[in-house]
């Protein structure tokens, strides 16, 4: 197994590293091309890239699973803010159906809603069938804690 003979530089790239997954997304992805053509082996710019072709490959790997990792968190913020929207969209929809059923829903009530998960939404939203008064809504609330 070879050996880095640059220590200090492995780790300065490591540092680097964390710095960059630190950038949003657009300038992430930037620094990983700049990093790629700097560290790509058929046009080393860094005397020790041409000299250590192992560490070449440990620092690709770095890169890739950086990548992988911006993506990931990526898709993830993605994720969190269309499950954000459509549960806003859930409480705009109950309430509307309250109000139409028994009286619309009352700031206190609207920030109970907005706490609940999705999935007590869609309880809700099913439950509010059959209330007959506003009191039921606020009971409904009380058993359904977030």
């Amino acid at each position: 197994m070879m050996y880095c003979r640059h220590r200090k530089d492995v780790s300065l790239f490591l540092q680097a590293m964390d710095d960059i997954r630190m950038l949003p997304s657009q300038e992430r992805v930037a620094y990983y091309r700049i990093l790629q053509r700097h560290l790509a082996p058929s046009n080393p710019t860094f005397p020790e890239v041409a000299m250590i072709p192992i560490e070449l490959r440990y620092y690709q790997d770095l890169i890739d699973r950086a990548r992988a990792e911006g993506r990931a968190m990526g898709r993830a913020k993605a994720l969190a803010k269309a499950e954000a929207e459509d549960k806003a969209s859930m409480v705009r929809i109950v309430s509307r159906q309250l109000g139409r059923r028994v009286a619309p829903p009352g700031p206190e009530a609207l920030a109970k809603m907005e706490a609940l998960s999705i999935e007590a939404l869609g309880d809700l939203a099913e439950a509010l069938l059959d209330f007959r008064s506003p009191d039921d809504l606020e009971a409904w609330l009380a058993g359904h804690r977030p």
